[in-house]
């Protein structure tokens, strides 16, 4: 894990481009519909799909709400591919009632506890 002290700049541009379109493609939305929602030119919403753009903290908020992207996972996992299934999970969830996405939870959670002591137990026979 990654702290924000740590945290590499160009991987950071890089990560959010990713997560930002694949959330925006999520919605189905295009980049010019992105745009607009932001109140940007479509040009801004390239660069930071491509990792180009180093994004001033108010326009990275209205992202972050406008596509329910994670900003604990954009700020603090540090392995890409599994930031993105991470937040399209993420997103899947919030279509859940709280007592759902709180059953879902503890019940991965428990599994996979379980999952990963068998993993150990059979590594130590």
């Amino acid at each position: 894990r990654c702290s924000l002290v740590d945290y590499d700049l160009n991987y950071a541009n890089q990560f959010l481009g990713l997560l930002v379109k694949q959330a925006r493609e999520e919605k189905e939305w295009d980049q010019e519909y992105l745009a607009d929602e932001l109140g940007v030119d479509i040009r801004t919403v390239r660069k930071i799909e491509s990792g180009q753009s180093n994004v001033a903290y108010d326009l990275l908020t209205e992202i972050i709400h406008a596509l329910e992207i994670c900003p604990q996972i954009l700020f603090y996992v540090d392995d890409a591919e599994k930031g993105m299934k991470m937040d399209r999970l993420y997103r899947e969830l919030l279509q859940l009632p709280l007592e759902d996405i709180k059953m879902v939870a503890e019940s991965a959670y428990k599994v996979r506890q379980w999952l990963d002591n068998q993993d150990a137990d059979s590594e130590e026979a």
